[in-house]
């Protein structure tokens, strides 16, 4: 079965959560007898971790639904960020949404770099997902002492670096542990350019990140797949992103605010420089797996 977001005759209503937030669902799960959840745990830069209760939303959700998940005012939300769950609305909600339309058991699994599974996370929806990522985190969390100059990293090459509208997940993985100011160097191929028509939409309403931003919260426009182009002009707003791509040309990138390389370490050397002797910098090389938190924080 494929699931069609935009299919309204294929969706069930089950009424709302979080005030006025719709929830529908594909019908043929609403009147399953019997609901299963497959999938993979992974740092998620919304939801905290992928699997558990995303099968469902985004999974088999409608875009109804998924406009309200991924709106402006959740992806603004600070406690929306990779590798937290407590008190973060978006995993929340998405545990609403499960509860509300049932889910009877789970089998999702943890990957290493060579995607051979390392684990294998099975029973109730809730207890075995987060057993899944309390066992993970560990694995992929690296605390830095200090907020950093710049930081130069990739999306995690093929399959994830195919256009930017999943680059931004590379951003966002490295940008929290910045400077105010600090840099980002992103490298990441881009073979099918930027992304859906919706998410170049979206990306065409650009003036200035904060502009974007504020556009945005006030609902002055709406594209699916802007959430991408929100998290992007999130960090872009302080921090100048440096992108490397094969894919996007320099006067696109220059159009929605990058800064194009078409040399990532004479750019770093460009940095360097700029930053001084005493300059705090790393290499990321999987942007989008990693978890960076500052320590004591």
């Amino acid at each position: 079965v494929n699931h069609f977001s935009k299919n309204d005759a294929d969706m069930s209503y089950a009424g709302t959560i979080m005030g006025e937030a719709p929830v529908y669902v594909n019908k043929l799960y609403a009147k399953a007898g019997l609901k299963i959840l497959t999938g993979f745990i992974e740092p998620h830069m919304w939801a905290g971790f992928s699997g558990g209760r995303k099968s469902i939303l985004p999974g088999i959700s409608s875009v109804k639904t998924l406009e309200f998940m991924h709106g402006p005012e959740m992806i603004a939300h600070p406690d929306v960020v990779y590798g937290k769950l407590a008190g973060n609305p978006f995993h929340e909600a998405g545990l609403q949404i499960m509860e509300r339309v049932g889910a009877d058991f789970l089998v999702n699994v943890t990957l290493d770099t060579e995607k051979r599974v390392t684990g294998v996370y099975c029973g109730h929806p809730v207890d075995a997902h987060l057993r899944g990522a309390a066992e993970l985190e560990p694995f992929c969390t690296t605390y830095i002492d200090e907020p950093l100059d710049f930081v130069v990293t990739t999306n995690g090459g093929a399959p994830l670096d195919v256009n930017l509208y999943q680059t931004s997940k590379g951003i966002a993985g490295v940008a929290p542990v910045l400077k105010s100011g600090g840099e980002i160097v992103v490298a990441s191929r881009c073979p099918e350019g930027l992304g859906s028509h919706e998410f170049v939409a979206s990306m065409d309403e650009f003036s200035t990140p904060t502009e974007w931003t504020r556009r945005a919260l006030a609902h002055e426009f709406f594209h699916a797949d802007q959430w991408c182009a929100q998290e992007i002009y999130k960090w872009m707003a302080d921090h100048p992103i440096h992108l490397y791509s094969d894919g996007i040309s320099d006067d696109s990138q220059s159009r929605y605010g990058f800064r194009p390389t078409n040399d990532v370490g004479q750019t770093v050397e460009e940095l360097l420089k700029k930053h001084g002797s005493e300059a705090r910098w790393a290499v990321v090389p999987d942007g989008p797996y990693v978890i960076l938190r500052l320590k004591g924080r």
